[in-house]
């Protein structure tokens, strides 16, 4: 947290550091909301973890590597900053008070371990192209290069793409993602939909955008599958689910096909649009995944739909949260899900992707179908009689009512938001 301060106060140019890592718009937007989750994550986690000095110590040093991650500017500093961030969230992942959590933790960790690899494997073969890590020259050098075979820059897109795929949780990359956030701790399970996830778009965008511009062409189909895959099937299998841990799950991996959206767009705009959706989602997955690790951790058993049956009675503050949340997620007008998905399928449309736009809006319908039986659920089912009382701790139920103000004043007042995202897209695209 305190590097992160450190950055915002010196404005940090890293022109000392060979141009890596640099404190431009893009980095100053993202390191906000790896500070902004950090918070949360930091201020309702007494409730959960208690005072264990390695669950603080492992989430701080993965917070240090988040922020240099979105500041590097060189594929080997990323790296080296993607595993300081990644590492120490495979055995946070194991604190969980459930048996399960060690095998969440394991297959989160082996997917962790072969996504790294593919990444490392892209590296090396980009740099055997380029003679250099650095993406701005790696970007010169490809804008003026027609020696380079088109199947080798498929081969590499193809391999960062897959690679932050299994770290972002697109499908088919997703395996590890239901099973380690049901049975993670819930501010780790904060800490990965919200914070990691993000750090692994940011990442993947500099490298597209940035460096792989000029090959776009190679690129840009993979996003629109990856996008439309993702939306579909990660709705359907939310369908499907009654444990909501699970249920949040796959309504991550379909938010991540809504701000692929805004990738595939490439524009200024479209791109402003998608990390303006990247904080818009980090505030909704904080605010549902709290507000479900308050029960849980009450109840002390998994949250399922059964177990919100009248939660607005028992804990209206956690409540009144998730259903903001889900408000959110759905897209009504008001909240910060509706900016962000309207910036996000406008871009889209204006880039001529009018269809994959349309795409997105016919799988924010079918999202209601789990939504709207969570919204019944809390506040129109009565509360059955093996239910029980849910207390509302202070420093959580804090959290949960800062988020849920966020999430709607972004939706009524979004253009300070919107002309920052707009700004950090900037620097790393100039406007088209």
């Amino acid at each position: 947290m305190i590097t992160g301060f450190i950055f915002i106060v010196l404005d940090f140019s890293g022109s000392a550091l060979n141009s890596t890592p640099i404190f431009d718009g893009y980095t100053k937007f993202f390191t906000y909301l790896i500070l902004i989750v950090g918070f949360f994550v930091l201020a309702a986690s007494n409730l959960f973890i208690g005072d264990k000095a390695e669950y603080y110590s492992l989430l701080l040093i993965s917070i240090a590597g988040a922020l240099l991650v979105v500041a590097s500017t060189d594929l080997v500093v990323l790296f080296v900053a993607w595993e300081l961030m990644s590492i120490p969230t495979y055995p946070l992942a194991a604190l969980g008070l459930r048996k399960e959590s060690i095998e969440g933790a394991i297959k989160y960790f082996i997917f962790g371990l072969t996504s790294s690899l593919i990444i490392a494997f892209g590296i090396a073969i980009l740099y055997g192209i380029t003679g250099s890590t650095s993406l701005q020259v790696i970007s010169t050098v490809l804008s003026g290069s027609t020696s380079v075979p088109p199947l080798t820059m498929l081969l590499v897109v193809s391999l960062f793409i897959v690679g932050f795929g299994f770290k972002i949780g697109v499908l088919p990359f997703h395996m590890w993602i239901p099973d380690t956030y049901q049975t993670a701790p819930g501010t780790v399970t904060t800490y990965l939909a919200s914070g990691t996830k993000k750090v692994g778009v940011a990442a993947l965008i500099r490298i597209l955008l940035l460096g792989l511009l000029f090959v776009r062409l190679g690129w840009l189909p993979l996003i629109i599958v990856l996008s439309i895959a993702t939306m579909i099937l990660g709705n359907l299998l939310a369908i499907t689910q009654s444990d909501i841990a699970r249920m949040l799950a796959y309504s991550s991996i379909a938010q991540m096909g809504y701000l692929f959206v805004g990738i595939a767009a490439s524009t200024t705009w479209g791109i402003a649009g998608a990390i303006f959706y990247a904080l818009v989602h980090a505030l909704m997955k904080a605010s549902a995944f709290i507000s479900i690790s308050v029960i849980a951790y009450f109840t002390r058993r998994p949250v399922t739909l059964a177990e919100t049956a009248g939660l607005g009675k028992r804990a209206p503050i956690a409540a009144f949260s998730f259903l903001v949340a889900i408000l959110s997620l759905i897209g009504l007008p008001g909240t910060a899900g509706f900016i962000g998905k309207l910036v996000v399928f406008s871009s889209a449309v204006d880039a001529g992707l009018w269809w994959l736009a349309l795409v997105g809006v016919l799988n924010t319908v079918l999202s209601l179908g789990y939504y709207m039986k969570l919204i019944k659920s809390i506040y129109l089912d009565e509360p059955g009689e093996s239910s029980l009382a849910v207390k509302q701790p202070k420093a959580a139920t804090a959290v949960l009512v800062v988020s849920s103000v966020m999430i709607i004043f972004l939706g009524i007042i979004p253009s300070p938001f919107l002309d920052f995202a707009y700004y950090a897209a900037g620097s790393i695209l100039p406007p088209l």
